[in-house]
């Protein structure tokens, strides 16, 4: 593991208020996330506290997972390492700060922008492309939904949670997080019924869920629902087989601003995301149909 700077625990508390419920922006099935700030040498640092689960079986490799995956990721489209915390049987990460929070909070919000949510697309995939092809052995994310994306106060994207992160010669021995993840991430699983491993293919399909989440304005697991497929990926590639579109499904905020060779691009290439495993794009491939989704955008809006 790589050398990182350690933060007292004291430090932490006085910087969230003890870990005040008014400051807890969050929480997973390990961990919650409460906002506050450190002392540095620069005055004092936003942050955010990943404070783990003490009673938690499954914590403490957890914990390490994601440290020492966040301690060689360096990426502007990866949450950035602050610090941590092992101390007093107490298991903290330290993020930087995002003062727009978690995407999923603005899915169902007008002001997120048509063009901040094809730019936020284009963010994750080529997030997901670094963490697919970094060196010599590609990593999995394995956790990809919208509550994993953080956005900066530019509504710059960046990934985080890495605790089920994983290399494909792990993934070989069939190792699978199905039984450890919240029910809120089955919306986002491949076919998590029949194949329990999840692989960088699944990456893209988590994508392709978030893509249509932000045109949808919702979330992939609503309430009341109770199987994977009548989460929103499943329910928007059977109303496309039927209508050949989803017009209906369009988040009513944003759709009167989407062009239509951008609405047509984008829709292309986020259903080939949900298709069957081996007809799946890569991550280079989702951020380049994105990005031509975004300038048949920017030439409408500028002849509008």
């Amino acid at each position: 593991m790589a050398n990182n700077h350690q933060i007292s625990l004291e430090a932490i508390k006085l910087g969230t208020q003890n870990f005040s419920n008014s400051n807890c922006i969050g929480e997973g099935r390990f961990w919650k996330l409460y906002e506050g700030e450190v002392a540095d040498d620069n005055g004092r640092t936003p942050i955010v506290a990943k404070r783990w689960n003490r009673k938690s079986s499954q914590r403490y490799i957890r914990f390490l997972t994601e440290l020492d995956t966040l301690s060689w990721l360096k990426d502007e489209r990866i949450v950035a390492l602050v610090g941590y915390c092992s101390e007093m049987d107490e298991n903290i990460i330290v993020y930087k700060h995002a003062s727009n929070g978690r995407l999923d909070k603005h899915l169902g919000d007008p002001s997120l922008t048509w063009r901040k949510r094809l730019k936020i697309g284009i963010d994750v995939a080529n997030g997901l492309k670094f963490l697919h092809r970094r060196g010599k052995i590609p990593r999995v994310h394995r956790n990809i939904k919208s509550g994993s994306i953080l956005l900066d106060g530019d509504w710059n994207a960046k990934i985080s949670n890495f605790e089920f992160i994983a290399t494909n010669d792990y993934l070989s021995r069939a190792e699978h997080v199905i039984d450890d993840i919240s029910c809120d991430s089955l919306g986002y699983m491949d076919q998590y019924q029949d194949y329990p491993e999840l692989t960088y293919r699944s990456d893209i399909y988590s994508l392709g869920v978030v893509l249509i989440e932000m045109l949808c304005g919702r979330l992939a697991w609503g309430e009341g629902c109770e199987n994977h497929y009548l989460s929103l990926g499943p329910l928007a590639v059977e109303h496309y087989n039927s209508k050949g579109n989803i017009d209906e499904m369009i988040f009513k905020g944003t759709k009167e601003q989407i062009a239509l060779e951008s609405l047509t691009t984008y829709l292309t290439i986020a259903l080939k995301c949900l298709s069957f495993d081996w007809d799946r794009p890569e991550a280079s491939d989702v951020a380049m149909q994105l990005n031509k989704a975004l300038k048949f955008q920017v030439s409408f809006d500028t002849f509008i």
